[in-house]
């Protein structure tokens, strides 16, 4: 790794949420013609309206901003070669990471922390331990964050062992209130382990192949970006794979107007490959593909049993509702009773403000 310069900022007499704003509201466009999300100060946010065509609000962004009330911290040196040396510091909560690779392995249980990097492939966090290497599945993770309220925006996460790798995770995430905005994780198998409680993704990127993205967390990923890379040997890819072990649990992954597509290595091949939308990883596993555009990589039965567990398809909960593309066609899809295919008053139950009660914790600036 090269010399990357890194800024540590303190608070200064009140909370981060009270002092750091991402700058003006923009429109979180999620379409289910019953609700609209937008906004962002600390967190993406939420307002409601009736939902209109995305055509007709498109989206306002502007570049993140360190508000005034931050200010750079009197160490002897501001700058750090590492990431985790950042994060170290006693009070450090705000990590600003320049253009760069840091070749680093980092777990924390910090609450609060922010992370923001000068885009999803410009600042990358990388490692490349895996199973196959001799880790543990969760061990292998690039990052891990347990710590409550975790932001990253504009940064990557990365596992590179590989697709011979097994299990290699890019990012394990156990952080309630937790929101990623404009970051890429990329791995193979297991790519991101959204293992609890309630996670937010906004136009993120997220690479792999099998059971890429997987866990028991409350999550909802909306306009990110969901991509299939060539599988290892003659095995196939699988996007989701929930984990929710009991049907009171209010956890499951939705998925809310998404583009899901090959990898420009793998579309010429993709064909030669089964991709499916997900398969349960636990008895009562729950996913929701909403308003997304799905590449025909993914196969027309759609989803795929988890194998031994044939049972699973009468207790577990997949569900589409209004996609598009060529690959979005339901009249071919598994005819499992866990099956549905949705309409707009049950698509609403997986919206950010019903399913992770976004509107309590992403708060608008308007």
């Amino acid at each position: 790794m090269g010399m990357l310069h890194l800024m540590v900022f303190w608070l200064l007499g009140t909370a981060l949420g009270a002092s750091f704003s991402w700058g003006v509201p923009l429109n979180v466009n999620f379409q289910t013609r019953v609700q609209r999300e937008c906004s962002f100060t600390r967190y993406p946010s939420l307002c409601q309206n009736t939902l209109m065509e995305l055509k007709d609000h498109p989206l306002h962004i502007i570049s993140a901003l360190v508000n005034k009330t931050i200010s750079e911290t009197n160490l002897p040196s501001t700058y750090f070669q590492t990431l985790s040396s950042q994060l170290e510091i006693q009070d450090a909560q705000l990590a600003k990471s320049s253009t760069g690779v840091y070749k680093e392995k980092i777990r924390t249980n910090k609450d609060g922390i922010t992370l923001i990097g000068d885009g999803k492939y410009s600042t990358i966090i990388a490692g490349d331990d895996s199973v196959a290497g001799g880790s543990s599945m969760p061990d292998s993770a690039t990052f891990t964050i347990t710590g409550d309220g975790f932001i990253a925006r504009d940064i990557g996460f990365q596992n590179t062992a590989g697709p011979g790798g097994k299990q290699a995770l890019a990012l394990y995430i156990a952080s309630d209130h937790s929101a990623l905005y404009r970051c890429s994780i990329a791995g193979y198998q297991d790519t991101l382990y959204a293992l609890a409680l309630r996670q937010f993704y906004r136009e993120c990127d997220i690479h792999g192949t099998v059971d890429f993205i997987f866990g028991n967390a409350a999550a909802v990923f909306q306009n990110c970006y969901l991509v299939l890379r060539r599988p290892h040997g003659g095995a196939y890819n699988v996007i989701l794979a929930h984990g929710r072990t009991d049907p009171g649990q209010s956890t499951g992954f939705s998925i809310q107007n998404c583009r899901i597509a090959a990898s420009s290595d793998f579309s010429p091949i993709k064909h030669s490959f089964n991709s499916y939308l997900g398969r349960p990883w636990k008895q009562y596993s729950r996913s929701v593909v909403m308003e997304s555009s799905i590449d025909d990589a993914i196969s027309s039965r759609g989803w795929v049993e988890w194998p031994g567990a044939g049972s699973y398809a009468k207790t577990l909960y997949f569900a589409e509702f209004s996609n598009t593309g060529p690959g979005a066609g339901t009249s071919r899809r598994v005819n499992w009773p866990g099956f549905h295919v949705i309409g707009v008053e049950e698509a609403v139950k997986f919206t950010v403000g019903n399913f992770i009660a976004g509107t309590s914790w992403l708060p608008s600036t308007e």
